[in-house]
């Protein structure tokens, strides 16, 4: 039986190296496909909905650095990294800033507190 839809055959080859400095690079590869056939896509377009061929339209078929290089310049992109980084910061590490002076001064009053005692005692 023939299959209806013939595999995308891209431009370029995908080097796994890209997503050592790139943790939002993902490639997707075509079951059963020649090893050129596939496309790229970025978990954090993906996840936040953006409209493009690296987010929830179609996807990146070319594979190429520079097309990686320049999504990672763009505004869109940009904008999603920060929306990630937001939501993946514990809410220990989102406290008011009142609250951190206030952890920090108690935290020196105790070293100071430490030296002392050793400074002062026989």
């Amino acid at each position: 039986m023939h299959n209806s839809k013939p595999f995308l055959l891209v431009k370029g080859t995908f080097k796994t190296s890209w997503k050592i400095s790139k943790k939002w690079l993902i490639h997707l590869k075509l079951e059963g496909g020649p090893s050129n056939t596939g496309f790229m896509k970025c978990v954090t377009c993906v996840q936040f909905h953006f409209k493009s061929p690296w987010g929830s339209r179609g996807s990146c078929k070319k594979m190429q650095k520079s097309c990686v290089v320049d999504h990672e310049k763009n505004n869109e992109h940009q904008t999603t990294i920060a929306k990630w980084e937001i939501t993946h910061f514990s809410s220990f590490d989102m406290v008011p800033m009142s609250k951190h002076v206030q952890h920090t001064l108690e935290e020196e009053h105790t070293k100071i507190i430490i030296c002392m005692k050793g400074f002062f005692s026989p």
